[in-house]
């Protein structure tokens, strides 16, 4: 037996859809991060959406922009290897070990990360430590 096709719920469209045309976007999130946007979009003067939109694009561009980074990084990494085995067929001492430029080019990698996560570029990797209630931290360290 054939069975009927459903109907769509809701209006139907008046036109097809063009890249740019808003959709709508339904999604949860906790009150806290909800009373962080509703209190950025009223500082900024936009709406709950186009300040939850333009956030979304700001991390979709952040994550692109650590990748074309850390290629960047990895192209230094190869153009000074080159740059060392040409220097030590000429007989020249390399200025740096492998491990100095790995460990060099992590520390910029890793400085430029933090940089755009205190931009709100990038999302913060790991949530900040919790004091345990009615211990601290334990180790009289401070977050």
């Amino acid at each position: 037996m054939i069975e009927p096709k459903k109907k769509k719920g809701g209006r139907p469209r008046t036109r097809e859809l063009r890249p740019g045309d808003r959709v709508p976007l339904s999604l949860r999130v906790t009150l806290e991060t909800k009373a962080k946007l509703d209190k950025t979009a009223a500082d900024s003067g936009r709406s709950q959406s186009q300040e939850a939109e333009m956030r979304l694009e700001q991390s979709f561009e952040g994550e692109r922009m650590l990748q074309d980074i850390e290629g960047l990084l990895d192209l230094a990494k190869e153009h000074e290897a080159v740059i060392r085995a040409r220097a030590l067929e000429q007989g020249k001492v390399a200025v740096l070990t492998e491990h100095e430029l790995d460990s060099r080019l992590d520390t910029h990698l890793r400085k430029f990360t933090t940089m755009l996560v205190e931009r709100g570029i990038l999302p913060t990797p790991n949530p900040p430590r919790q004091p345990h209630p009615g211990y601290g931290f334990g180790d009289g360290e401070q977050p």
